[in-house]
Formats: structure tokens, sequence, C-alpha cells
């Protein structure tokens, strides 16, 4: 997005010109927000980020919280968020860091609880404890999870097919990285 100010409009940027630039769009929520900038890794965009998790619009904050440019400390504090669709978008994102990934598998929405199972990033002990969730999705989404151990896998496929979930079986047995003997 700099870039493409600095030389299609011929005004060079200086990142403290950047930062006040980005400060001034995201605090006006009926700004349109220049979306480009924030694929970029610069620092005006870690400050946009930062500053779009406190956005009053929700959709602004569920992008940032997909985004893969944002740092630990938006996605803990989006991760708290009191919207669930952004909490659940941040479930999913691979940059969660661990320690809000367990405090959002700890919460009853098991629409979150599917998204941390799914996420390639969850730490081990915790997609364990999802393994054994009573709710047949979120036991599903480990299933598919390639992350996940080979045994955890298979445990979840045994325990599965004693309750004949045929769903479960099929999306365990699908996993490209599942193996039987």
């Amino acid at each position: 997005f700099f870039g493409w100010l600095g030389q299609e409009r011929g005004i060079p940027l200086s990142s403290q010109d950047q930062l006040r630039l980005v400060s001034a769009l995201v605090a006006d929520p009926n700004a349109g927000i220049p979306w480009a900038l924030l694929e970029a890794q610069s620092p005006a965009s870690t400050a946009a980020l930062e500053i779009l998790a406190k956005h009053p619009r929700e959709d602004t904050r569920q992008i940032v919280a997909s985004s893969g440019h944002a740092s630990g400390s938006v996605l803990k504090l989006l991760a708290k968020d009191k919207s669930q669709r952004v909490r659940l978008v941040a479930a999913g994102n691979p940059s969660t860091p661990p320690d809000a990934l367990t405090a959002l598998a700890r919460l009853a929405d098991s629409g979150i609880r599917c998204a941390v199972a799914g996420n390639p990033s969850a730490p081990l002990p915790l997609l364990e404890k999802l393994a054994a969730d009573t709710d047949t999705g979120v036991c599903m989404e480990v299933a598919e999870n390639s992350a996940a151990p080979q045994a955890l896998r298979v445990a979840i496929l045994d325990r599965m097919a004693l309750d004949f979930d045929i769903e479960v079986i099929s999306r365990v047995s699908e996993n490209p990285a599942t193996r039987f003997a």
C-alpha cells in the first residue's frame, strides 16, 4: 500500500508519516480501511493491526483475527473479544498463542472448540483433551487435524467405532496422515 502510494502518487512517506496515516484511517469507524496495508509486514501494518483489534466494528476485528501477520498479543486480545465470531476466527488462526487456544477450548461454545481442535498449532495436550470432548464435531476436527499424532487419530477412530459414529470414522480414515496397519 505505502509502496503504491509512493510510486503511483509520488508521495514519499516516512515510517512516522505511515503510522500517522494508519492511525487516522483506523480511528474513523466509517473510513475505508486500506486492507492491502495489512497484508504487508511493516511497522505501519503492525500498528494498524493493533489498533484495528480494538475497532468498534465486528467485521473489522474478524479480519484482524484472520490475519497471518497479527501478533500473538493481538490474537490473545481477540481471543477474549466480546463477539463470538471474532473469537471463532481467532481460534482457527495458526498464529494464535497456545495459552489463548487453551482458554478458548474451555468455552462452552462447541463451534469455537471445533476451531481450536482443527488448528494445526494447537498443542498436543490440548488436542488430547479435545479428542475426548462430548461434542462429536470437536472430535472430528481433531481427527482431521494433520498435526494430531497418528496414535491420537487412531484412538479417536477406535472410540468412535464403538459408538458407530460413521461421520467421525470417515473423517479419520480420510485424513492423509492416518495410516492403518
